[in-house]
């Protein structure tokens, strides 16, 4: 090939393969950042009190809403100072109309009466018309609002009058120093520190905070308010570590402004030695500590053993252990689980990968020992949470019997709820595994902990479907979702690899479909419906003999059995869906007489899936013509086969091949056409693969029908027979051509298939592969046996891999060092 032809087929092929990729991140849906990997220790189990920082490695905050409601903290305030309905309170600050709070803004200028009848009900209202103090500090707060509460237009931003901000700072602050009350004396300080901050002048901002709030004795959440807009004026003013201490305090303090803190924290992102030096007691130091704890995604154990150090009793401390148990989680459970249903997870072996393996062993095995000094000293409330967090580590680690004798150290009906829940998943972990293992069960006893577990995956999907009503998608609301991952995870990680590994294809195709289940009206529709990971399950994994066994358990009556249990969503299986992948699955044994027994089943009879053009126009396939060159596939607009046709197509030239020897290699060849072009590489692969891309070729073989699919097996064997069979050279050189091909499909797969291949070494050259094409066998027969065929000098004049061959073309590979 000409150097400018090349360069075009490689842009050509480049941009062909990028677009695509680019063309699926574009279109396809966004991970669920609440959904990164597999666990099973669920990440609330300390309490809510921090359940803004569970480890999530996707975000930087597990949840941004503060977990106290500052509205109701304030409002809360004045209806205990002014004796009043907390009610009223915020509906007078926060939720009145604009109508009435333009009244509100101007109170001097109206009476009681001048309200409507609601309003002159409100006991926070009347209070501002009886005691004057009150009102002259409401009408001040008003009058500051407007500088402070401005909305923020990006497109058209406005900048903030400084001057009239701090003209309102000085009028406040005389307001506050001849105040004598100290709730309202706080309060009025607090708007002054406020405006000041607002308009950037913070050496007064500073000076208003030493001289108007921190005399003030009053505890009151204004404290913590005021603070953080000091601690704002120390950063910009060049005081950072002093700041971010003072962001610390707040961070403890007041916890509606816990997440503004930890971010300010992190914006000054100081040392933490330097921030200790103005911690003044070991509350205050085990704050830091933690906020550094909070704020690591890597694995990290001092940060858990200073807070424990510092404040034991601290739901800190437990937040602290389940991050580091859930970073192991996400660790060691690898490829969305031990084993990922669909593919092989394969470990490269390399320096790198084993010691990070090693690494991470070490650090489970520390936790683990934290765990248990936790769960033995009993200086954290719910000790109970070490013994469970060592246990499942230990089962994390493939050590069930230690992981048991942990948990005999527990009665779980003394648990509260959350440990007893994790105590009854780690026991069922336990039990899943041994049907892994191949050891006997009791499959009776492992029922009830399943409808126990599906019980309270409901429980919490009737949670979630309110919480939609406040998240555009619940499924990815930061509410608790905590059994809906386990349980699925569970019966698709854990218990269908597991059937799977017992031979049992069916149970795991069950268990499957059982993980989807998010409803409990939830009703299976089509059996290639459900996740990603189920649809490619069942549409890859399920063979005759399996699709036969399904068809039978669907019919079964209804007993109390873990399988009946299991298979619940067959009963409502709409049957079409299931005969198609079924005549699929027969087609993939070549059993087409059977697969025209599925499709007659079928009560819509239209073509299943047709691959398409740019324009959306299906394309159908001719899959017993001989092609040279793979690329393009060669589809046809017109006179394609169907499906059936295809098997219509197979079943005669089976029968032809016994009514009539004498053209059997005719017929032979046909039919490794036929199952050729229905490879990864032919015209017809949607005939047995529900999906095409270029990325399946590098996964390991894992279903019988892929060494069809992939390495054209069954097409080699026929073309091999087809060869035996017949005496002519331009059809036997045709024979061999196809063979090639074969080959060159069944040395490519292992290649790229092998993650220990040098092709995937940053080293790697393209020469190794066209030199691993240089020694197929076949090519080796086209030359010496049929060079001087028409067919040949066709095949010599199209296929570039051949016509290196013949002009005995060396490639240089480089060696790996």
């Amino acid at each position: 090939m000409s150097l400018r032809k090349s360069l075009l087929y490689c842009i050509s092929f480049m941009v062909v393969y990028f677009g695509q990729i680019v063309l699926n991140v574009a279109c396809g849906p966004e991970q669920d950042p609440y959904d990164t990997f597999v666990s099973y220790f669920h990440n609330d189990l300390a309490g809510d009190r921090y359940a803004n920082f569970l480890f999530n490695d996707w975000m930087f905050l597990y949840n941004d809403e503060e977990i106290a409601d500052e509205a109701e903290i304030n409002s809360k305030e004045w209806s205990e100072y002014l004796k009043v309905a907390p009610n009223d309170v915020r509906k007078v600050m926060y939720e009145a109309d604009s109508l009435t709070e333009l009244k509100l803004a101007n109170l001097q200028k109206f009476r009681l009466k001048d309200f409507s009848k609601e309003w002159q009900q409100n006991t926070f209202l009347s209070a501002l018309y009886a005691n004057q103090q009150v009102a002259k500090y409401f009408r001040a707060a008003k009058s500051c609002e407007p500088y402070v509460t401005s909305d923020y237009d990006s497109w058209d931003p406005a900048a903030r009058d400084s001057s009239m901000m701090i003209k309102k700072a000085k009028e406040v602050a005389k307001l506050a120093i001849a105040e004598q009350d100290p709730f309202l004396k706080l309060r009025y300080g607090y708007q002054v520190v406020r405006l000041y901050h607002y308009a950037h002048n913070f050496q007064d901002c500073m000076s208003a905070y030493q001289q108007l709030v921190l005399p003030n004795p009053t505890k009151s959440a204004a404290q913590g308010w005021a603070m953080a807009a000091y601690a704002g004026a120390m950063r910009h003013s060049g005081h950072q570590n002093e700041a971010a201490y003072l962001f610390s305090k707040v961070f403890n303090a007041n916890p509606e402004r816990r997440i503004k803190s930890y971010k300010n924290y992190y914006y000054i992102n100081p040392s933490i030695e330097n921030v200790l030096r103005y911690a003044k007691n070991d509350e205050e130091r085990a704050n830091i500590w933690a906020i550094h704890g909070f704020g690591n995604p890597l694995p990290d154990l001092k940060n858990l053993q200073r807070v424990y150090q510092y404040l034991p009793e601290s739901e800190m401390v437990g937040t602290l252990l389940v991050r580091e148990v859930n970073k192991l989680e996400q660790s060691l459970i690898r490829d969305g689980g031990m084993e990922n249903i669909n593919y092989t997870a394969y470990y490269s072996g390399s320096a790198e990968e084993v010691a990070a393996r090693k690494k991470n062993q070490l650090h489970l095995n520390e936790v683990r020992n934290f765990a248990l000094q936790l769960a033995d000293e009993k200086k954290y409330p719910q000790p109970a949470l070490g013994t469970l967090a060592a246990a499942y580590l230990m089962w994390l680690a493939h050590n069930d019997t230690l992981a048991l004798s942990y948990l005999e150290r527990l009665d779980p009906n003394r648990l509260p709820e959350r440990l007893k829940d994790q105590y009854r998943i780690i026991e069922l972990l336990i039990k899943a595994n041994r049907i892994k293992n191949g050891n006997p069960i009791n499959e009776q006893k492992l029922l009830p902990a399943l409808k126990w577990l599906d019980s309270k995956k409901f429980a919490e999907f009737r949670k979630l479907k309110a919480d939609s009503l406040k998240y555009k998608d619940f499924y990815w609301s930061p509410a608790s979702k905590n059994f809906f991952t386990t349980t699925r995870n569970l019966y698709q990680q854990i218990l269908a690899p597991a059937y799977l590994k017992l031979g049992d294809t069916a149970k795991a195709a069950l268990a499957m479909m059982k993980g989807d289940q998010e409803d409990p009206n939830y009703r299976m529709k089509a059996i290639d419906e459900g996740s990603f990971a189920t649809i490619a399950f069942n549409q890859q994994a399920l063979g005759p003999k399996t699709m036969l066994r399904l068809l039978k358990l669907k019919k079964m009556s209804k007993k109390e059995t873990l399988e009946s249990f299991l298979a619940q969503n067959l009963k409502s299986l709409d049957m079409d869906s299931f005969y198609r992948l079924y005549a699929t699955a027969f087609i993939r044994s070549h059993a087409y007489d059977q697969a025209l027994w599925c499709f007659s089943q079928l009560k819509d009879k239209k073509e299943y899936f047709l691959p398409s053009d740019g324009d959306d126009v299906p394309l159908a396939s001719n899959p017993f013509r001989t092609t040279i060159n793979d690329y393009p596939k060669q589809y046809v607009s017109q006179g394609g086969y169907s499906a059936v046709e295809f098997c219509r197509k197979m079943v005669q030239l089976q029968k032809l091949i016994k009514t009539d020897p004498k053209n059997a290699a005719k017929y032979y060849f046909e039919m490794a056409n036929g199952v050729y072009q229905t490879s990864h590489y032919g015209n017809g692969w949607y005939f047995i693969s529900y999906i095409w891309n270029a990325d399946e070729l590098s996964r390991p073989i894992k279903y019988p029908f892929q060494l069809d699919y992939r390495q054209a097996k069954t097409a080699k064997a026929w073309y091999l027979k087809a060869r035996s069979l017949s005496h002519d050279a331009e059809f036997r050189a045709k024979c061999t051509f196809m063979l090639a091909k074969c080959e060159q499909k069944r040395m490519s797969n292992l290649l790229f298939s092998n993650p220990q291949s040098p092709i995937w070494s940053w080293e790697y050259d393209s020469n190794q592969y066209l030199a691993m094409n240089q020694s197929n066998p076949y090519f080796k027969e086209l030359k010496l046996d049929y060079a001087k065929t028409k067919f040949f000098k066709t095949a010599v004049g199209e296929c570039s891999y051949l016509r290196d061959f013949i002009a005995g073309r060396k490639f240089a590979i480089k060696e790996r060092n």
